[in-house]
C-alpha cells in the first residue's frame, strides 16, 4: 500500500483536489488492467497540513513531489528531514536553455536529495524535459498539465524511475492511451545527452549507436555470477560456470590491472566468458573477453573504441529511459535491474519487481524485432536467489545474474550452481513445449 499525503490547502493551479484524486484512481485502474502492477496494489489518500504532496512507501521511506507552472522556483523550505528525496517538476515555457542552467542542477547540490526537472520549450519548437545533463526530447504536442502531473505521481508511486515516470506520463497523457500501455518505440519520446556549442547553448545527441552489433556471446548465458576476486571466480569456473563477471571497486591501479590480467587468463584456461566491470581501458589492454558498463560509464566515444576492439559489451539499464538510450548500440547483452531489494551496491532506483521486468523484456523484444535485427539477450540482476529465480525466468529474460546466491562461503556451492543451471534448462524446456 502507498499512502499519498495531499495538502489540505491545495497550492497547485492544475486542478482541484477532487479532480486530482479521481485522475489518480483512473490511472491506477489503467495500470492494473495492463498488468503493470498487482491487482492488490492499493493507494490510500490522506489530507495533511504539509504544503506539498508526498508518497509514503511500505518501507517507511518518503518522497516529496512539488510542481510549479510558469516558474522554475520550488517550495521546499518546509522539509524537516533534509535527507528525504524531493522532486520539483517545473512546467516552464520558452525557457532559455544555457549550459549554466543545466549545470546549476548538478553543481553544488543541496544537502538533501533533491531533483529539479523542467518541462520547457526551446526556440526551435522542440519540447524538453531536463534533469541536469539528462534530457528527453519530445515532438511539439499539446500537454494537459493536470493529466501529465497526476500520471507522474502514480508512476512514481508504482516505483518507476523518475525518467521513466516522465516518459510514460507524456505517452499516457494522450487520449489514445487511456486504456492501453506504451509498448512500441514510437510510443516514447527520445532520451538525449546534452552537448554544448561555443556559446554554451545545449544541443542534444540522440540515442547512442553503433555501426554494427557488438559480438555475440559465444554461448547462451544462463547463470551469470558477479564476483569481486579471482579466488571466487576460479572456484566457480571449476564448477563449470561459463559466464562470469569480475567487479572490483576501489582498488589501487597496479593491483587492479594484475587482477584483470589473471581473470582474463582464467577465462581462457577454462574456456569461459569473463566480463570485466567498469574498467574498460584495462580490459582492452588485457584483451578481455568482454566488459560490462553502467549508464554513467557509457558514451558514444567509448562505444566506438570498444567496437573497434571487437570486444563484447554488456550494459546496465534500470527502465525504459535507459533501454532507449542504449539499444541502438546493439550490445552483446542488456542487464535489467535491480529486480528485488539488494544490499550488494547502492542502486539509483527502487526495485523493479517482476511486473516491470516483464514489461521491459517485452519492450526489448519489440525494439529489435521492429529493426529486423537479432534479439539481444537479457540478464536480470538484483536480489535473485534460488527461491525466486523461477519467477524471474518466467518474465522471459534469458539469464540471471547473482552475487550472494553463489557466495564462495556456501558449503553446498556446487549443488547451488547445478540447481541454477537445471532451473534454466527446465524453463527453456517448458517454453519450447508450449
Amino acid at each position: 500500500m502507498i499512502k499519498i499525503h495531499i495538502p489540505k490547502h491545495w497550492p497547485y493551479p492544475i486542478s482541484s483536489v477532487a479532480e486530482f484524486i479521481t485522475k489518480i484512481e483512473h490511472h491506477l485502474f489503467c495500470a492494473k488492467r495492463n498488468n503493470v502492477c498487482s491487482n492488490e496494489f492499493v493507494m490510500k489518500f490522506e489530507m495533511v497540513d504539509e504544503p506539498t504532496i508526498s508518497l509514503r512507501f511500505d518501507d517507511s521511506s518518503v518522497l516529496y513531489i512539488d510542481v510549479s507552472i510558469g516558474t522554475n522556483s520550488s517550495n521546499h523550505s518546509f522539509l524537516s528531514q533534509e535527507s528525504e528525496p524531493f522532486i520539483s517538476l517545473h512546467y516552464v515555457h520558452d525557457f532559455l536553455l544555457q549550459k549554466s542552467n543545466l549545470d546549476s542542477r548538478s553543481a553544488n547540490p543541496p544537502a538533501y536529495n533533491k531533483k529539479e526537472l523542467l518541462l520547457t520549450s526551446a526556440p526551435n519548437g522542440t519540447d524538453y524535459l531536463i534533469s541536469s545533463r539528462k534530457g528527453i526530447q519530445f515532438e511539439r504536442l499539446p500537454i494537459d498539465i493536470a493529466t501529465h502531473f497526476s500520471w507522474f505521481v502514480v508512476l512514481l508511486a508504482l516505483e518507476f524511475t523518475i525518467e521513466d515516470s516522465l516518459l510514460l506520463a507524456r505517452s499516457l497523457g494522450h487520449v489514445s492511451r487511456e486504456t492501453s500501455w506504451p509498448v512500441k518505440r514510437q510510443d516514447f519520446a527520445c532520451p538525449v545527452d546534452w552537448v554544448f556549442d561555443e556559446s554554451n547553448v545545449p544541443h542534444c545527441k540522440e540515442q547512442l549507436d553503433s555501426p554494427k552489433p557488438f559480438p555475440s556471446t559465444l554461448s547462451e548465458i544462463s547463470l551469470y555470477p558477479v564476483v569481486d576476486n579471482n579466488l571466487w571466480l576460479e572456484q566457480l569456473l571449476q564448477l563449470g560456470v561459463k559466464t562470469i563477471q569480475l567487479r572490483i571497486k576501489n582498488a589501487e591501479k597496479r593491483s587492479l590491472e594484475k587482477a584483470i590480467e589473471e581473470a582474463v587468463q582464467l577465462g581462457k584456461t577454462y574456456q569461459a566468458a569473463v566480463y570485466i566491470n567498469d574498467h574498460w581501458q584495462l580490459a582492452l589492454k588485457c584483451q578481455a573477453y568482454g566488459v560490462h558498463l553502467g549508464q554513467d560509464d557509457i558514451s558514444q566515444e567509448n562505444i566506438s573504441l570498444l567496437q573497434q576492439a571487437n570486444i563484447r559489451l554488456g550494459i546496465s539499464t534500470h527502465g525504459y529511459f535507459e533501454i532507449l538510450r542504449v539499444y541502438r548500440s546493439y550490445p552483446s547483452y542488456i542487464a535489467l535491474g535491480h529486480v528485488f531489494s539488494t544490499t550488494t551496491k547502492n542502486m539509483p532506483s527502487r526495485p523493479q519487481g517482476l511486473y516491470k521486468l516483464a514489461l521491459y523484456q517485452k519492450f526489448i523484444e519489440g525494439l529489435y524485432q521492429s529493426l529486423g535485427s537479432k534479439l539481444i539477450p537479457t540478464v536480470a540482476i538484483g536480489g535473485i536467489q534460488l527461491d525466486n529465480a523461477r519467477e524471474v525466468y518466467r518474465t522471459g529474460v534469458n539469464s540471471v545474474a547473482v552475487v550472494r546466491a553463489v557466495s564462495s562461503t556456501l558449503p553446498n556451492l556446487s549443488s547451488v550452481v547445478r540447481e541454477f543451471e537445471m532451473l534454466k534448462l527446465r524453463e527453456v524446456t517448458d517454453v519450447n513445449s508450449n
